[in-house]
């Protein structure tokens, strides 16, 4: 899950917040809404590991809407980077963010 959301932010940040911006801004105009489709491979992928880390009792709770807040928390990390222009570590920030949703659902050591 890590991997996945590191390369996602390296992704945007190499992209750059221009370009960034302007994805985001097609993605709320456009009526498909490709960025939430559950179908995407983003998405499954990240699903599937969420599965696998409940399975061996890593994390607690649906998959899906581990999956859920995850990509919706992250997506509001590049989207707040875009509102400031790019002017902080987009990559360690979005890290960050997962570590905290990932705890919120993590299960306690004994």
């Amino acid at each position: 899950i890590e991997f996945l959301i590191r390369e996602q932010m390296r992704s945007m940040n190499a992209m750059g917040v221009t370009a960034a911006t302007q994805y985001f801004k097609n993605q709320l105009m456009d009526g498909e809404k490709y960025i939430v489709d559950k179908e995407r491979f983003f998405y499954r992928t990240i699903l599937e590991n969420v599965q696998q880390a409940i399975g061996h009792g890593a994390l607690r709770g649906e998959a899906g809407a581990i999956t859920d807040d995850v990509l919706s928390l992250t997506r509001g990390r590049i989207y707040d980077w875009c509102l400031h222009d790019g002017n902080y570590d987009l990559v360690a920030s979005g890290l960050r963010t997962l570590e905290m949703a990932l705890q919120y659902y993590a299960v306690a050591a004994p």
